[in-house]
This record gives structure tokens, sequence and C-alpha cells, in this order.
């Protein structure tokens, strides 16, 4: 996620890597700008879904610009009748060079029975 970026690109390349990783697409974005009020305007980091995202997928992301990137894991365990996920948001600012955790990002799994 670097300036000159599009949403898009951002959202496209979160899902092939989840994908060829095994696990199935999700049925939404992987993430949205943060400002004022959480889910702010800017680049959505979303796919080319217009009716439900409309064209701020195409929108470039800018030096400074906050992000929540939060791609969901779907899963459905064979020992269970039912569909996890896993949910897990990243907050990050852009840079220069690419975007930095805001925070020490989560590196293990917390499993709440």
């Amino acid at each position: 996620m670097k300036p000159g970026a599009r949403g898009v690109d951002v959202d496209t390349a979160a899902r092939q890597s989840l994908v060829a990783d095994g696990f199935k697409e999700y049925p939404h974005g992987s993430g949205h700008p943060i400002g004022l009020k959480v889910h702010d305007v800017g680049p959505m980091l979303c796919p080319d879904w217009r009716e439900r995202y409309g064209d701020g997928v195409f929108f470039t992301i800018e030096p400074d610009q906050v992000f929540a990137v939060e791609p969901l894991i779907y899963v459905k365990p064979d020992a269970l009748d039912y569909e996890l996920n896993t949910s897990l948001e990243e907050d990050v600012v852009v840079g220069p060079d690419g975007a930095r955790y805001i925070g020490t990002p989560q590196t293990s799994l917390i499993v709440i029975r």
C-alpha cells in the first residue's frame, strides 16, 4: 500500500493472497479510510463492485492517509456444522515508501470460547 496505488489494487492484492493460500474469497472489501467519523472519505480498499462501493475504489492513495485493513478469513472446519470467520483489523498510516502499522500488529490468534 503505497502512494499512487488505487484502493482496488490494494484489495486485489489482499484478496489474491488469501485465495492463493486456499481460503475462499470474502464477500466484502479489505478495508477503508479512517478519519473523523471512522469510515472516512477517500480510497476504499474494495473490489470493483460499483453498486456497493462506488467510484472510491479507484481513488489513489496519498501519503499520510490512514486506513483500517480488515480482510476476513472464512473457514468451515469438518468438526463443525457452521462457518467461522477470523476477524483482524490493523490500522496503518501511509508513508512515502508504504504503510506502517499504528501500534503493535497482532501476530497470534486469540480464541474466545
